[in-house]
């Protein structure tokens, strides 16, 4: 009986052993190999992707082989700012600097924000004043943290200030933030093991930022003779005391030696703080205004705040020989009144109110204060060189 005949027939199948069939078979598949190998030699010849996919695609994809080269991707590149226009002020970007205090070592951690400048005049238009010098109509400030806060808690507030033309100095002081050193000692400076004289002797931090604003001064940016003191908490009672000590310096002939402090900001002063008593410091002349002259202040705390208490019996004692304006006229209330208070409808107090969300009409009206009732008056302090 004949074999059926085979749909692959296999030239080495001659036995008719099994040995000699399975030595066929073997050689069968052998050459079905060689024939697969054979046919994806020439699909990758010929850039013909196989058919088999990737492990976890479920779609078909090429050989790695056959991808083409992946391109490197541009860096995005930061946008560059506009050229300033001609006449428009534009704001130098904040710059850190460390102050020694003079005679101690101590070394303090500062940021700076110079006044804004135009580096494009504008076009004279004929018969218009352009003032050549306006660095010297420009007036300083200082703010200070709170005592157990450090500078950066001030840095929005100084940002504000900039941009409405003035210079700020922002201080960690002593023992604060990044001001922890002190030369010739490697043991850090902190606050919290300050004894009372220590800490009265923080008075010297703001006068060493004086100082620096002091060579600022003499260089054309600012006229330190309209220097502001914005205060925090506890730090109010170094603040005040500070401006006292600075109001006690007379003149020498025409040479001032200091009366530069034209105005004080005080956010949810303390009544007592270490050996300090703000009701005390509050029956100074300059302070008090008993004399007939007065330091403009403005005093901010939120209504609802813990702050209540202390800064209300603050203000009675700083407003006995302030008496408000009775005009309702804004104008007239500024030219009248040089004792301000603000209480904002809020539980915040101190640092908290400066950094608010909704702090801005409050910085807004320390600016309206400070053209108010220091730059109004700028005639009465012209600039003069103060270094030696």
């Amino acid at each position: 009986m004949k074999r059926p005949a085979s749909f692959f027939v296999n030239p080495f199948q001659s036995a008719n052993g099994l040995c000699g069939r399975l030595f066929g078979l073997a050689m069968t598949v052998v050459l079905i190999g060689v024939f697969v190998c054979d046919a994806q030699a020439q699909r990758r010849n010929r850039n013909i992707p196989s058919s088999k996919p990737k492990a976890g695609n479920n779609s078909n994809a090429t050989d790695a082989q056959n991808q083409p080269p992946t391109q490197a991707q541009p860096t995005k590149k930061a946008k560059k700012k506009a050229p300033p226009k001609p006449g428009e002020k534009v704001s130098p970007d904040p710059e850190n600097v460390v102050l020694e205090v003079k005679g101690e070592g101590i070394l303090l951690t500062a940021t700076y924000f110079a006044p804004p400048t135009i580096p494009v005049p504008a076009a004279k238009v004929p018969g218009e004043e352009i003032d050549e010098e306006p660095g010297k109509s420009v007036s300083p400030f200082i703010l200070l943290h709170d005592w157990d806060g450090e500078r950066s808690q001030m840095l929005p507030l100084a940002n504000f200030l900039q941009s409405a033309g003035h210079a700020v100095l922002v201080p960690d002081l002593r023992g604060h933030g990044e001001s922890l050193s002190m030369r010739g000692s490697n043991a850090p400076l902190d606050y919290r093991n300050f004894k009372k004289n220590e800490v009265a002797t923080t008075v010297g931090d703001i006068e060493q930022c004086k100082r620096f604003l002091r060579e600022k001064n003499d260089l054309g940016e600012m006229n330190i003779d309209l220097l502001n003191v914005v205060a925090v908490g506890d730090t109010s009672h170094i603040a005040v005391e500070w401006a006292v000590s600075d109001w006690s310096w007379p003149p020498i002939g025409l040479k001032k030696q200091g009366q530069d402090v034209k105005s004080l900001v005080l956010f949810s002063p303390t009544k007592k703080f270490g050996s300090y008593s703000m009701m005390k410091m509050a029956k100074a002349p300059i302070i008090s205004g008993k004399n007939g002259s007065a330091l403009p202040m403005m005093v901010v705390w939120g209504a609802g705040s813990n702050a209540n208490s202390d800064c209300t019996d603050i203000c009675e004692a700083l407003a006995k020989n302030r008496p408000p304006s009775e005009s309702r006229d804004p104008a007239v209330v500024w030219f009248e009144q040089d004792f301000f208070k603000v209480t904002p409808n809020t539980q915040l107090s101190g640092a908290q109110i400066v950094q608010s969300k909704d702090a801005k009409p409050i910085w807004t009206y320390i600016v309206d204060f400070t053209a108010q009732k220091v730059l109004a008056h700028k005639d009465k302090c012209p600039w003069q060189v103060r270094g030696k």
